[in-house]
Formats: structure tokens, sequence, C-alpha cells
């Protein structure tokens, strides 16, 4: 197994599926095939299950990469997809250790010993033999793989979407089939798309101070900023579902002097962009109303000053500065 490769798929079995920052064609090359039959799909994921818990308490255990890729193939894709594109490391840590805690739960039966008026006695014992879990399998691809969050469903009594929004509120990931329903994500990503943008004008203010008080170049802001910020993960808008960008930086602000700022309260440093690519900058026009809240549609805007504030679609927002030091022409639209 390559050097680079091992690190990371240890993390996965530990209970991440893949570490902050991976690459998501590196993580399709990871990705293995289908299995053939319902029996190997369940079981394969019962040894998915079982390893995690082998290598969280024995971390040195020699595994090779023919069967971390067998196992890692019966996870549906799209979840697979989901848990390592867009949520962080900590997001789909969670979600395994979770599963594979309930899988390896206690049992126990109940029988009612005797009733009494408004009192009923049960006796609660655990099983001579534990159950059997039920792993839910489905056709993908030619082959089988298992539906995480339908196993978690059987495992706990759920139906529908309360099972997404059960493991939305143990874990935090929002499932594939969650990433469909706009109202919930809008509303559920608000919070943690503000704590980007506070992120984010957090590593431009380092960036100021090492650079005598004046502001980042806006064709490269994202490359010259990520190394004052902890992770790529900041950069990506959690209401995306897939990797990429999500925000962009007022072009108006290049390489700016603070001291050129009249209002920093009320200027526009970075916000909300449609466009998804890498150092996005623009004079506040691609604007993305990605979050709602009470149903109202919105944006989230970072300001000079740190504060960041949702704005509901529609109404007017703060003017730029009106006095900054000449930006060149090339430097407006990307």
């Amino acid at each position: 197994m390559s050097p680079w490769l091992k690190p990371r798929l240890l993390a996965l079995f530990c209970g991440a599926l893949l570490i902050a920052g991976a690459n998501y064609l590196h993580a399709q090359e990871d990705y293995g095939p289908p299995l053939k039959t319902p029996e190997e799909a369940a079981m394969n994921f019962w040894k998915l299950l079982e390893l995690g818990r082998h290598l969280r308490d024995y971390p040195r255990m020699e595994i090779s990469e023919s069967q971390i890729k067998s196992l890692a193939g019966s996870v549906m894709r799209s979840q697979y997809e989901s848990l390592s594109s867009r949520s962080s490391s900590q997001t789909s840590e969670k979600v395994m250790v979770l599963l594979a805690t309930q899988s390896v739960a206690p049992t126990f039966e109940g029988q009612i010993q005797s009733s009494s008026g408004g009192q009923t006695i049960v006796s609660v014992v655990p099983t001579a033999h534990p159950k059997a879990r039920e792993v839910v399998v489905v056709k993908e691809e030619g082959g089988y793989r298992v539906d995480i969050v339908g196993t978690y469903a059987r495992w706990n009594h759920l139906q529908g979407l309360s099972a997404d929004k059960a493991l939305y509120t143990a874990t935090g990931w929002i499932s594939p089939t969650l990433a469909t329903q706009s109202a919930f994500v809008g509303e559920t990503t608000l919070a943690p798309c503000q704590s980007n943008l506070k992120q984010i004008g957090l590593g431009i203010a380092m960036y100021t101070q090492d650079y005598d008080e004046k502001l980042p170049p806006a064709r490269r802001w994202h490359d010259v900023v990520m190394p004052y910020i902890k992770s790529e993960q900041v950069f990506t808008c959690p209401a995306i579902a897939r990797k990429s960008d999500g925000y962009a930086y007022n072009s108006k602000m290049s390489q700016v002097s603070l001291g050129y700022i009249d209002a920093p309260a009320q200027t526009v440093q970075t916000y909300e962009t449609s466009n998804l690519n890498r150092n996005v900058f623009a004079p506040f026009t691609g604007r993305a109303y990605r979050h709602t809240r009470k149903g109202k549609a919105g944006i989230n805007i970072a300001f000079a000053d740190g504060h960041v504030k949702w704005f509901k679609q529609g109404t007017d927002t703060p003017p730029f500065p009106l006095t900054q030091e000449p930006v060149p022409e090339n430097e407006y639209s990307q």
C-alpha cells in the first residue's frame, strides 16, 4: 500500500470515510466495485464496522489495499460520495462510530410478569443469543451495496426522512436524501456557513497584518489566505452538495490599505456566490441565496470589520467603500 494511501484509509476505518481535504478523484479510485450477492454486501459492511473498531484499538494493524477497496465498495455510492466529498472527517467519523456502536449494542427482551391497577411489572433480561442485526442491501451498478440510512432506520424503528433527520441530529451528516430537501439544507447550514465566513475573515485579517495593512489581491485571494486557515473545507459552503468553493471576494477590496476603508462595518468583504470555482472575485455580482430562515431565502455576507450577517433576498445590502486605492481594471471579474 502506498505511503499516501495508507494513513488516509486508516482514518477511514477508524471512523472517517476520508480525511478532511481529500481529493474527490482519489476518493473514486479507492472506491471498490459492488458485491455480487446481497449476502456478500452485508458481510463486507459488517467487516467494515468490525475493522474500524480493531484499527481504533490497534492502529498499527496491517491491512491490504485490495481488502480496503473491497470493503469500501459495500456502501452505496451516493452515501459514500456524500461522506467523502462534502462532510468533514469529524462528521464521517461520527456516522461510522454510531453504526459501529449500535452493531454491537447488547440486546434485551422484556416480558410482562404481572399487571395490577395502573402498574405493570416487566422483566428485562439479556437474550440468551444476541438477536441478528438486519442490514438493508440495495441493487446498484450491477451488484449490491448497503444502504447506511436504511440500515440505521431499521435498527431504530424509523421510517422515511425521520431516519435521515435522526442521523443529522446525532452526527451532523446531511445525507443525499436530505441534500435534496432545499428548505432543510438552507436552514440547517446557515450557521455553519456563517462560521466559515468568520474564519475566512480572520484569515484575511491575519494576512493583512503580515502585509503592511494591505488586503489580499483579488486574483489569488483564496490561495494567499489559505495558510492562515486550518482547512480547505472552510472555503466550501456547507449547502453545496459537491466539494467546491462557494464564496467570492469583493474585487474592490483588492490590495486596499485598511486606512482607505471609510466604514468597515458596512463594507462587503466576502459573500456567497453561484460561481463555485476557486479564487472567485467580483464587485458583489453573482450572489447566491442558498440559506433560508423562516422559509425566506437569503445570503450570508462577511464585512470588513469581521462580522457576518444574513440578508433576505430582495433587501438592500450595504454599499462598498467610497474611498479606496485604485484597482487595476483586470481585477474586476472572473
